[in-house]
């Protein structure tokens, strides 16, 4: 097939987690274009270029029509936001993390086959299981992993630090105390731990995203949570199975009027 850059962006319902299941999917019609290089060496790219490129959809003419605003992974198929003014950190970690997948995957594979080769002799063979047998211990996941949690009695001092830095942080932000028992928080809080508990003492520059980014992807959570919404209310709207209240209130700040469904 031929492929096609359009040079003006498409304006669609897809987001990151539709482009992702439809490349995993619809592999006939939708694939990752490379990403040209403005010169004639493909070395004045980024490195992580080699990982990522353009999400793209095949037309009636069989020629691939780049997909703008995403990039995504050629080994997963992992899709991101993407413009000149995007930050990468994000596509140079997920890059670092998908090479070493499949790394694993390759040396854990290549040791099974190495393992049932019949010419191999008898101290080889006890090498390579022992090789293989402790590749699969170093893969093996552990409860935490799998979002089992550990009760534990922290120490003193880290309980104290932990009040401390929370004081402060309510006091110098002027920020109210009820945040500290907000849901969100302590999801964050969280996957915060899960993250140190998987790569270990790590900045948390590194995870938290700027105010900009999160602004970006409230679109494209806001259609997912409503394309699952959808498919959740089609069956029960077809047999009218449900019951639809509205409620209507104005705050007393801004006047500010709002109106919400409740479904049953």
């Amino acid at each position: 097939m031929e492929l096609v850059d359009i040079s003006s962006p498409r304006k669609d319902s897809l987001n990151s987690e539709k482009i992702k299941l439809l490349l995993q999917t619809e592999s006939t019609k939708y694939t990752v274009i490379k990403k040209k290089s403005s010169t004639s060496s493909s070395s004045s790219l980024p490195s992580w270029w080699s990982s990522f490129g353009y999400p793209a959809k095949s037309d009636e003419n069989a020629k691939y029509q780049r997909i703008f605003g995403y990039v995504s992974c050629f080994k997963c198929y992992q899709t991101f936001i993407y413009s000149a003014k995007s930050g990468t950190t994000r596509l140079r970690e997920h890059q670092n993390k998908c090479a070493r997948i499949i790394s694993l995957s390759s040396s854990s594979s290549s040791s099974s086959i190495n393992i049932d080769q019949s010419n191999i002799s008898s101290s080889s063979s006890s090498i390579l299981i022992d090789h293989s047998i402790n590749t699969a211990s170093s893969l093996q996941s552990t409860l935490p992993q799998h979002g089992f949690r550990t009760s534990l009695k922290l120490s003193e001092t880290d309980t104290n630090n932990m009040k401390t830095l929370c004081a402060q942080w309510v006091c110098m932000d002027l920020r109210p105390f009820s945040m500290l028992d907000d849901s969100g928080f302590r999801a964050v809080a969280q996957e915060l731990i899960r993250i140190g508990h998987k790569y270990g003492m790590i900045d948390v520059n590194e995870i938290l995203r700027s105010r900009h980014t999160i602004a970006r992807s409230i679109n494209d959570i806001a259609a997912t949570y409503r394309e699952h919404m959808k498919q959740k209310l089609i069956e029960r709207l077809k047999y009218r199975a449900i019951t639809i209240c509205p409620d209507f209130w104005t705050d007393t700040y801004k006047n500010i009027s709002y109106l919400g469904l409740n479904l049953t």
